[in-house]
């Protein structure tokens, strides 16, 4: 069995932090997978590295609704 996509992600941020395509497809997928801190802890990254990143705003606050926060 090959690697999922969350490994794909993650080995490509690893060796590349600032991918910031790479970090959205992570945190999109820690969030789809219910991960919810990991996702945050990327969208918040994102937004640090880029504050007009709009669609990581997006997604942090609908994950940050779901959650009730």
């Amino acid at each position: 069995m090959g690697a999922t996509r969350l490994d794909l992600l993650a080995e490509r941020v690893q060796k590349n932090p600032k991918d910031l395509l790479a970090r959205y497809g992570l945190a999109m997928e820690y969030a789809q997978q219910g991960d919810h801190d990991q996702a945050l802890e990327n969208f918040r990254f994102l937004l640090e590295a880029n504050p007009d990143y709009v669609a990581a705003y997006y997604q942090a606050g609908r994950l940050l609704q779901k959650m009730g926060q």
